[in-house]
């Protein structure tokens, strides 16, 4: 049953596509536990302590409270008591990428979001979104979404004025 609803959602789109995968995820569910087998033995087994967690939450605050202006490990560091290159392990392993990769995420993800939003130019988004070089913020952007500001402004307007013609057909 789980194979043939697998192999009919590569061929289908749309709400078919969607409902199979809920079948088969409800399949899943309901499958008793002998009979899964796991894909990936070598699965990490992350204790996260609540130390670790107060930790985490301390950052994280931070980072969302400061993107827009001067971040650095050295800051975070202190919030957790932790000296910069044990607060860099202790970060990386729990998150499973860097500070810096993390703040430029946060940052990318306003930029996106203010690109949709906003009727800004890019250098704006750029700026408001805790960039300092215009360079940056297009190699960063370009790197997480593999499209440039502007492209991903309109590719995304583009799907929208599809979706709207779709709708005014119906």
């Amino acid at each position: 049953m789980i194979v043939t609803l697998f192999s009919t959602i590569t061929q289908q789109s749309g709400m078919e596509e969607l409902i199979s995968f809920l079948k088969l995820l409800h399949q899943c569910s309901i499958l008793p536990p002998a009979e899964m087998l796991a894909l990936n033995n070598q699965q990490t087994n992350k204790e996260v302590t609540l130390k670790d967690s107060e930790r985490l939450d301390t950052v994280l605050k931070y980072v969302m409270a400061n993107f827009r202006g001067s971040l650095d490990s050295k800051t975070a560091a202190k919030l957790t008591f932790l000296n910069e290159a044990a607060f860099c392990r202790f970060f990386k392993k729990r998150m499973e990428q860097t500070f810096s990769q993390f703040v430029n995420h946060v940052r990318i993800t306003h930029a996106k979001s203010l690109l949709l939003k906003k009727d800004w130019d890019v250098l704006r988004v750029c700026y408001d979104s805790g960039f300092n070089s215009l360079s940056y913020f297009n190699r960063q952007f370009r790197e997480s979404t593999g499209k440039s500001p502007k492209e991903y402004r309109k590719s995304f307007h583009s799907q929208l004025e599809c979706v709207m013609m779709d709708y005014q057909d119906d």
